[in-house]
């Protein structure tokens, strides 16, 4: 056994193997200090990557192709890979590489690699069914305490048989999450007896999870450690297994251990229980991206860096890898600051001011008004004393309060709060309250009158002649059921706007519009004798009901606006949409004045100040406006009009502006202010992997009225376009796409998508745990999240806020990707060859190359 000795580069298709001996050696220190191995490895039927694997003599280092001799006092030739093209095969993207080592010295800053082995990739698309070569020239140079000469133009030949890749390939998203991994099995590999039976040699692999550490001060002598592993798509880390037949998780900390100590139990995510039906046994596992929190007090001022070790195990469907210990290092003089904080979303106080506004709004109303004197009269009655009277006030206005926001809950529970935001996109849903909305503001100038059934108020109104407190509820039941044909519009359209905000947001609007409704009634009922300074009920309440008919046919637009804006028809543009509202506005201004009369207007004998205000206010409004029509950006009524681009409006960028001129990437599109903006994930992340830099997910909506006022009036400043630019990806995801995919997918909680947007509501809803629209999110490379999410807010500043939430998820991804990670070596075994305890990595070593093994 021990004459069998591990491939050095063991894969799928080995094209052929060279040493580079040069001949320049220092001292009596000669022989090979670098040997480069090529394969083949097929990622797609098309694609495949030619991987260079440089193996290294102990101590010795091979320069990053990132090096830049230039900041390093001259020092060091970077490894570079120069491909001749050919009409066979074209490059995709550039040679990617593991994470090198940055050493800062009194020379500068090298970058290079000083492990074993490190393998250099670069993927090419396949143009060609035939056999063909690919010639290749690279440079690299080699250093210890001194550097061997630089070895430039050495050449080598591919030969890459499409026929071969297309019979053995594999998938990318597994490849895309285990870039290091070069060894796959080969079925001429020697075999020898791990267990009953014939079974393949352990193959040297990663273990197909990255750990990552970093920590936050929480306060003075208190921190809170994070050590994060991250999961190949396809494995599991063993967490527990009852027979002890894997090794289990655990975490020593042995660095510095005498100036701390621990605080509390370790913090785990939730791990999955399973039987594993190739072990026949019982297995804890975690999956995906993991986190583990420890916090610990110092025992002294100084501050540490905390070291150790972890034990763990992780398998596959098929395979089991068995780790070396992963190093432990934290540094927590490079410490975040830990910041908590809850609050209720701006937003939701925004839909509760909009609740409260629309219930005062309805007790203008001459379904809501009239009831007023006749509720205070109920109460007059109903009470014996004063403290009675005031009680019964209470539990009216408590009851009033209860069947509105009960009525909102209801709502969003039974169709749930995603499925209503689904609904608020539409199309026919919108066309459908569009009309609603028109015939509502027809009713309220005068064309009819909508009303319950008779029944339904006879039966309350009956039950609330029964005194005590059920009568007092059925009393509020039937101011509901009486006023509906003034509040129903508003009530609907206050559910349609902030069901995009989750179950939180009808509660909230529901209870503003409630509360605002019943204060007067409550304050009324409690203290009859205010009564006496209340107006008239007359003319002003049908003058209140057309101005509100008035306002309703203009919101209908908006219903109108989001339909046409969900199918991209570009039909009711931005020009036509304030001719519409110009108009309406401007015949409210005129009969506020008394120039137009309704059919149940009273003669108006003057104006006054009352009304003669409100049409300046109006007038003011029109003239606001119409600048509109030639490109002003009418940042007031953001997110009410189609957007101002170039499908939606004449002049996009004003009279005679030109669009900002930036590099569009393929597969962008021109976003707020012509920034490039992906509408594809999958394409916006190997993008953001391509050029380093963060990716932005801006879940948004085509009928997204917030969303068009956070691009407005914070995305086209300047200085946020900058960064957006500069430093992000950016994708848009339209969660109201109603483009068909072109294959449903099945979820695996039995969810079909058929449409982009389901798609991608569907991503926001699942691995986000959010509905609402717009939601900001920076991820990294990995597709962790980076920082907080943001959101559109009315809060101050929110320009400000959101640059400063752009800076500090770029300055914590530009420490993450700088972050200690560990990819530990481990060797791959196939789980059907073991009935007996798992051997231990230092085994394994053993069993491979014999007793003389060293211990990594």
């Amino acid at each position: 056994m021990k004459n069998l000795l591990a491939l050095t580069f063991i894969t799928l298709f080995t094209l052929s193997a060279f040493s580079q001996k040069p001949d320049n050696t220092q001292g009596d220190n000669e022989g090979t200090k670098i040997s480069w191995y090529f394969s083949v490895k097929p990622v797609s039927d098309t694609e495949a990557d030619l991987v260079m694997k440089a193996v290294l003599a102990d101590h010795w280092h091979v320069f990053s192709t990132t090096h830049d001799p230039m900041k390093a006092d001259f020092t060091g030739t970077p490894t570079a890979f120069k491909f001749e093209p050919n009409s066979s095969f074209k490059l995709v993207g550039s040679v990617r590489e593991p994470k090198p080592k940055v050493v800062t010295s009194s020379i500068g800053t090298e970058i290079y690699h000083d492990k074993h082995s490190v393998s250099f990739k670069q993927r090419i698309k396949i143009l060609d069914k035939k056999k063909f070569n690919i010639n290749m020239t690279f440079d690299y140079q080699v250093c210890y305490e001194s550097c061997l000469m630089p070895q430039t133009d050495v050449p080598f030949t591919w030969s890459v048989d499409p026929s071969n890749l297309a019979n053995s390939s594999v998938s990318n998203d597994q490849e895309n999450k285990n870039e290091n991994n070069t060894d796959e099995a080969n079925n001429e590999n020697p075999q020898i007896e791990l267990a009953p039976g014939e079974c393949p040699d352990p193959q040297e692999d990663t273990s197909h999870v990255t750990w990552a550490y970093k920590s936050y001060f929480i306060e003075k002598g208190l921190y809170e450690m994070v050590l994060t592993a991250r999961l190949d798509s396809g494995w599991h880390l063993v967490y527990g297994d009852a027979k002890e037949f894997l090794k289990e998780l655990n975490f020593n900390f042995t660095q510095n251990n005498d100036l701390y100590e621990l605080q509390g139990e370790l913090e785990i995510n939730k791990f999955l229980s399973g039987n594993d039906s190739v072990l026949n046994r019982s297995i804890d596992y975690f999956t995906g991206v993991i986190e583990f929190k420890q916090k610990i007090k110092l025992k002294t001022d100084s501050i540490p860096v905390i070291g150790g070790t972890i034990n763990y195990t992780t398998i596959s469907e098929k395979y089991i890898s068995v780790p070396m210990p992963a190093d432990i290092h934290i540094d927590l003089s490079k410490a975040r600051k830990s910041e908590e904080a809850t609050k209720i979303p701006s937003s939701l106080w925004a839909i509760f001011v909009m609740g409260f506004l629309g219930g005062l709004a309805a007790l203008l109303t001459p379904c809501v008004f009239p009831m007023i004197p006749m509720t205070v009269s109920f109460f007059t009655k109903q009470s014996k004393t004063k403290s009675e009277g005031i009680r019964n006030a209470i539990i009216y206005g408590v009851s009033i309060i209860v069947i509105y926001v009960l009525l909102g809950l209801g709502v969003t529970v039974i169709f749930g709060a995603g499925a209503l935001n689904a609904l608020s996109t539409n199309v026919w849903f919108n066309l459908a309250f569009f009309v609603l909305l028109v015939v509502f503001g027809a009713s309220f100038l005068g064309a009819f009158e909508i009303r319950l059934p008779s029944s339904w108020i006879n039966k309350a109104d009956k039950n609330a002649d029964k005194g005590g407190l059920l009568g007092i509820f059925f009393m509020a039941f039937t101011l509901g059921l009486v006023s509906f044909s003034c509040t129903g519009p508003i009530i609907g359209t206050l559910l349609v706007e902030s069901v995009a905000n989750g179950i939180m947001g009808p509660f909230w609007g529901m209870f503003g519009f409630a509360l605002a409704l019943a204060l007067p009634f409550t304050l009324f009922s409690a203290f009859p004798g205010w009564l006496n300074s209340m107006p008239q009920s007359g003319g002003w309440l049908n003058s209140v009901k057309v101005v509100l008919g008035l306002l309703e046919i203009a919101l209908a637009f908006k219903f109108l606006s989001n339909a046409d804006l969900v199918v991209q028809a570009e039909m009711l543009t931005r020009e036509l949409y304030l001719s519409f509202w110009i108009v309406i506005f401007s015949i409210m201004g005129f009969y506020l004045l008394g120039k137009i009369k309704m059919p149940h207007d009273s003669d108006l004998k003057h104006v006054s100040v009352t009304r003669l205000s409100f049409a300046i206010v109006i007038f003011s409004f029109v003239v606001y406006m119409i600048p509109g029509m030639w490109g002003a950006p009418l940042s007031m009524l953001s997110g009410i009009l189609p957007p101002q681009t170039e499908q939606y409006s004449e002049y996009p960028y004003g009279i005679g502006g030109q669009p900002p001129q930036y590099e569009m990437p393929e597969g962008t599109h021109p976003g707020p202010n012509g920034m490039p903006v992906f509408h594809d994930y999958d394409e916006a992340l190997a993008h953001a992997r391509k050029e380093k830099k963060p990716l932005l997910l801006d879940f948004t909506g085509w009928a997204c009225a917030n969303c068009r006022r956070m691009e407005d009036n914070v995305w086209k400043k300047p200085e946020i376009t900058k960064i957006m630019v500069e430093d992000y990806v950016v994708v848009s995801l339209y969660v109201d796409e109603d483009q068909a995919l072109e294959t449903p997918i099945t979820m695996e909680d039995g969810t079909v998508l058929k449409t982009v947007g389901q798609k991608w509501m569907y991503m926001e809803e699942k691995r986000y745990g959010q509905t609402s629209q717009p939601l900001y999110i920076v991820v990294d490379h990995e597709e962790e999240m980076i920082g907080p999410t943001m959101t559109y807010d009315t809060e101050s500043d929110l320009q400000g806020r959101y640059k400063k939430w752009l800076e500090d998820n770029l300055k914590e991804y530009e420490e993450r990707i700088n972050e200690y990670t560990v990819t530990p070596k481990s060797y791959r075994l196939v789980k059907s060859c073991y009935t007996q305890q798992v051997p231990t990595f230092n085994e394994i070593e053993k069993l491979i190359f014999g007793e003389e093994a060293e211990t990594e």
